[in-house]
């Protein structure tokens, strides 16, 4: 079993370096020449690319989503340089929808022994699609983790469809706009964007203290 693990980690690797490479091949040449024309001369070269190169980084961003140890924040801000805000953003949530749920679907089908002990017990809190979905939007949690609980959990496809989905929306926005922002020079915007990630953590994280003191509460009336 932890052979096998190993082999689809190592596997991911491999196709993270991959698409790495094909990614700095279509856009170093944009860097070079452009980085001397300034910004805007950076934006006209950068975005002139179309479908071909943003399948590859949606596809590096599903492979860094779901790989374990890997974060896919830096590709996910560069999303938003390459492609803008918008498309940025639909870019992200595709590729780490695809990662999450290709995580899913790869633990699901390992032997039910091995899925013993998971730190996240999504059942406890009594509304496990919410805490897959709470869980997915905090960017220090490892995605991969959640994961594994959505699979103890059982959770069925509309529930995991609606967590994987809604869980990467507010992520996926904020690294969108944030790599836009980066581009175009914008300190206010970047300001929002590190404010929007630390309101994003602390609501999160005081839903579930919230959380656990009304049940608590409940337990002990």
């Amino acid at each position: 079993m932890k052979d096998k693990r190993k082999w689809l980690v190592g596997g991911g690797i491999v196709l993270i370096i991959i698409l790495g490479i094909l990614v700095v091949h279509q856009y170093y040449p944009d860097f070079r020449l452009g980085l001397p024309l300034g910004r805007t001369g950076l934006r006209q070269l950068l975005r002139h690319h179309g479908p071909v190169s943003a399948v590859i980084l949606i596809l590096l961003t599903a492979a860094m989503t779901a790989v374990p140890g890997v974060s896919s924040s830096i590709v996910c801000v560069f999303n938003g340089v390459a492609y803008g805000p918008i498309v940025g953003f639909l870019m992200n949530v595709i590729g780490m929808a695809l990662g999450n749920s290709g995580v899913i679907m790869t633990l699901a089908k390992l032997p039910a022994q091995n899925k013993k002990h998971p730190r996240i017990n999504l059942r406890a809190t009594g509304y496990p699609g919410i805490t897959a979905m709470l869980g997915y939007m905090i960017p220090v949690i490892p995605s991969a983790l959640v994961s594994y609980a959505v699979v103890k959990a059982r959770l069925r496809g509309p529930k995991i469809t609606a967590a994987v989905i809604g869980g990467s929306l507010p992520t996926a926005f904020l690294y969108a706009f944030g790599g836009d922002a980066l581009l175009r020079g914008s300190y206010r915007r970047l300001l929002i964007v590190g404010g929007g990630l630390l309101l994003l953590i602390a609501g999160v994280l005081l839903f579930r203290r919230l959380h656990h003191v009304v049940r608590r509460y409940r337990q002990e009336g």
